[in-house]
């Protein structure tokens, strides 16, 4: 789990932290669940809702199933 505060950059589909130190799986994800983001990022599942709510994490629902498409995550994972 990392540090609260630390950095996260993605990387040829993998969700690093600033000390490179690996989170997620090395898979060619189009999309991931909000789940899956908290599971790799460690950043909570309210958290990642309250940002989609303020329009700075871009997500999709699809059924009863909020998605983020790869390319939005790592847009915002990279964004300051």
């Amino acid at each position: 789990m990392p540090k609260q505060g630390s950095k996260y950059i993605m990387r040829e589909n993998q969700i690093l932290s600033e000390d490179n130190a690996q989170i997620g799986q090395n898979t060619a994800r189009l999309a991931w669940r909000l789940d899956e983001i908290a599971g790799s990022t460690g950043l909570s599942i309210p958290f990642l809702r309250k940002e989609i709510k303020n329009h700075n994490l871009k997500a999709k629902k699809r059924g009863r199933c909020v998605i983020v498409m790869d390319c939005d995550l790592q847009i915002y994972l990279e964004s300051e």
